[in-house]
């Protein structure tokens, strides 16, 4: 790990030199040591990195470039994983601009749009905004069943997170029709020993514990 670091390094600043900071094989290779920094523990100086590649590539490619977007996450994904809560603000507001920014370039039924609403649904559970994640995998839920169709695993697994928003909420009567509804098509679909049709089943019965303990 430690000599691809150099290495990559080396190779940053040559290009740096040759190409300039902002052609878009140097901004790749900086993408790519900010993500080298990140796996080996360097979280500060991989923020760093991911921002200034970030902003350069807003400029040089544009806000909704894939590259751009690629980064986008990259970042978001840094920021969630820490605990301060500054950190989880700054990779909500990501996200939600990660969110946005699909929407505009391919539309709110495109698969990768929805990936990143049931994506952000999540990491709004995580962030116990409990309201917003019910919204935001609801919404999630009706476009994949309108792109998908109710029997396929994606949304499926939307279902399945959704319920599990309500179970913790306390509306255990909604969560308890939507596991019942997912374990149902996953048993039709997926089979009774699927470890997908499995997590619902066993979702479900913590559901009817709580229930029998009111």
């Amino acid at each position: 790990d430690k000599a691809k670091e150099v290495y990559e390094e080396v190779v940053l600043e040559l290009q740096k030199a040759s190409l300039g900071e902002s052609h878009p094989d140097t901004l790749s290779t900086l993408n790519n040591v900010a993500n080298l920094h990140a796996y080996i523990g360097q979280r500060d100086k991989a923020k760093a990195m991911l921002e200034d590649c970030l902003q350069k590539r807003k400029v040089a490619l544009g806000e909704r470039h894939q590259q751009t977007l690629n980064t986008l996450v990259n970042l978001a994904n840094l920021y969630y994983e820490d605990d301060c809560e500054d950190e989880k603000a700054k990779s909500r507001a990501l996200y939600e601009e990660h969110l946005l920014q699909l929407k505009n370039v391919f539309g709110k039924y495109h698969p990768d749009t929805l990936s990143a609403l049931h994506n952000i649904a999540t990491v709004y559970f995580h962030l116990a905004d409990i309201e917003t994640s019910k919204v935001a995998f609801e919404e999630c839920l009706q476009l994949r069943r309108e792109t998908l169709g109710e029997d396929h695993p994606l949304t499926l697994g939307t279902m399945n997170n959704l319920a599990a928003v309500h179970h913790g909420m306390g509306d255990f009567g909604v969560a308890k029709e939507l596991y019942e509804m997912c374990l149902d098509i996953k048993e039709a679909t997926l089979g009774p020993e699927h470890v997908d049709t499995m997590l619902t089943r066993r979702n479900l019965a913590r559901l009817n514990e709580a229930l029998l303990g009111e």
